[in-house]
Protein backbone atom coordinates (compact mmCIF):
# COMPACT_ATOMS: atom_id res chain seq x y z
CA UNK A 1 0.00 0.00 0.00
CA UNK A 2 3.19 2.33 0.68
CA UNK A 3 4.69 2.09 -2.17
CA UNK A 4 1.11 2.26 -4.39
CA UNK A 5 0.56 6.01 -2.11
CA UNK A 6 4.34 6.94 -3.04
CA UNK A 7 3.75 6.32 -6.33
CA UNK A 8 1.13 8.22 -7.01
CA UNK A 9 2.70 10.81 -4.74
CA UNK A 10 5.44 10.60 -7.24
CA UNK A 11 3.47 10.87 -10.77
CA UNK A 12 1.13 13.92 -9.52
CA UNK A 13 -2.13 14.88 -10.66
CA UNK A 14 -3.28 12.69 -13.89
CA UNK A 15 -6.76 14.59 -14.19
CA UNK A 16 -8.27 17.46 -16.09
CA UNK A 17 -9.65 20.29 -14.35
CA UNK A 18 -13.00 19.51 -16.15
CA UNK A 19 -15.92 21.53 -15.93
CA UNK A 20 -13.69 24.51 -14.94
CA UNK A 21 -11.84 24.24 -17.72
CA UNK A 22 -13.16 22.02 -20.34
CA UNK A 23 -10.87 20.18 -23.13
CA UNK A 24 -11.37 21.68 -26.47
CA UNK A 25 -13.04 18.62 -28.24
CA UNK A 26 -10.59 17.46 -31.30
CA UNK A 27 -11.14 18.67 -34.80
CA UNK A 28 -13.08 15.65 -36.02
CA UNK A 29 -15.58 15.16 -33.23
CA UNK A 30 -19.13 15.23 -33.22
CA UNK A 31 -21.57 16.61 -31.07
CA UNK A 32 -25.42 17.77 -31.48
CA UNK A 33 -26.68 17.80 -34.46
CA UNK A 34 -28.29 21.42 -35.20
CA UNK A 35 -30.97 22.60 -37.88
CA UNK A 36 -30.74 26.02 -40.04
CA UNK A 37 -34.66 25.94 -40.95
CA UNK A 38 -33.59 28.50 -43.56
CA UNK A 39 -32.00 25.98 -45.61
CA UNK A 40 -34.19 22.56 -44.84
CA UNK A 41 -35.98 21.63 -48.27
CA UNK A 42 -37.73 18.87 -46.08
CA UNK A 43 -36.68 16.26 -48.43
CA UNK A 44 -36.63 14.05 -45.29
CA UNK A 45 -33.19 12.63 -46.50
CA UNK A 46 -32.45 13.37 -42.66
CA UNK A 47 -35.08 10.84 -41.52
CA UNK A 48 -34.28 8.19 -43.37
CA UNK A 49 -30.93 8.01 -43.00
CA UNK A 50 -31.12 8.07 -38.98
CA UNK A 51 -30.39 4.57 -37.91
CA UNK A 52 -32.06 5.21 -34.51
CA UNK A 53 -34.97 7.06 -35.90
CA UNK A 54 -34.18 10.20 -33.45
CA UNK A 55 -35.45 12.51 -36.53
CA UNK A 56 -39.13 13.06 -37.57
CA UNK A 57 -40.32 15.07 -39.97
CA UNK A 58 -44.30 15.38 -39.73
CA UNK A 59 -47.47 17.60 -40.37
CA UNK A 60 -47.72 20.06 -38.07
CA UNK A 61 -52.32 19.72 -36.77
CA UNK A 62 -54.16 23.16 -37.82
CA UNK A 63 -51.68 24.71 -40.03
CA UNK A 64 -49.55 24.87 -43.13
CA UNK A 65 -45.98 24.21 -41.17
CA UNK A 66 -44.07 21.17 -40.40
CA UNK A 67 -42.47 20.08 -37.28
CA UNK A 68 -38.37 18.86 -37.54
CA UNK A 69 -38.15 16.97 -34.20
CA UNK A 70 -35.20 15.49 -33.11
CA UNK A 71 -34.60 13.53 -29.75
CA UNK A 72 -31.38 13.67 -28.59
CA UNK A 73 -31.53 11.15 -26.11
CA UNK A 74 -32.01 8.71 -29.35
CA UNK A 75 -29.53 10.28 -31.21
CA UNK A 76 -26.29 8.06 -32.16
CA UNK A 77 -24.35 11.37 -32.73
CA UNK A 78 -22.96 9.22 -36.06
CA UNK A 79 -23.56 12.82 -38.58
CA UNK A 80 -25.82 10.61 -41.16
CA UNK A 81 -28.04 13.08 -41.18
CA UNK A 82 -25.80 15.99 -42.16
CA UNK A 83 -24.23 13.97 -44.39
CA UNK A 84 -27.67 13.31 -46.15
CA UNK A 85 -29.13 16.16 -46.08
CA UNK A 86 -29.20 17.69 -49.61
CA UNK A 87 -28.90 21.32 -49.01
CA UNK A 88 -26.44 20.87 -46.01
CA UNK A 89 -29.58 22.37 -43.28
CA UNK A 90 -28.13 20.13 -40.61
CA UNK A 91 -24.25 20.42 -39.45
CA UNK A 92 -22.77 18.70 -36.09
CA UNK A 93 -21.66 20.67 -33.61
CA UNK A 94 -18.86 20.27 -31.23
CA UNK A 95 -21.60 20.91 -28.29
CA UNK A 96 -21.54 17.66 -25.93
CA UNK A 97 -23.22 18.40 -22.47
CA UNK A 98 -26.97 18.13 -22.89
CA UNK A 99 -27.16 16.95 -19.33
CA UNK A 100 -31.00 17.42 -18.80
CA UNK A 101 -32.98 16.43 -15.61
CA UNK A 102 -36.05 15.28 -17.53
CA UNK A 103 -35.85 13.42 -20.53
CA UNK A 104 -38.60 15.20 -22.26
CA UNK A 105 -35.73 18.17 -22.67
CA UNK A 106 -33.88 16.23 -24.87
CA UNK A 107 -36.61 16.51 -27.62
CA UNK A 108 -36.27 20.07 -29.55
CA UNK A 109 -38.96 20.75 -31.98
CA UNK A 110 -38.32 23.25 -34.95
CA UNK A 111 -41.26 24.25 -37.29
CA UNK A 112 -40.41 25.27 -40.69
CA UNK A 113 -43.13 26.83 -43.42
CA UNK A 114 -44.40 24.24 -45.50
CA UNK A 115 -42.35 23.37 -48.78
CA UNK A 116 -43.06 21.30 -51.56
CA UNK A 117 -40.47 18.03 -51.56
CA UNK A 118 -38.69 18.44 -55.49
Amino acid sequence: MWRMLAKSLLNGVATTRYPAEPDAPSERFRGRPVLDPARCTQSGDCVASCPTGAIRLDDDPGSTARRWTIDYGACLFCGECARACPSQAIRMTSEFELTVRDRADLVQTTTLARKEPS
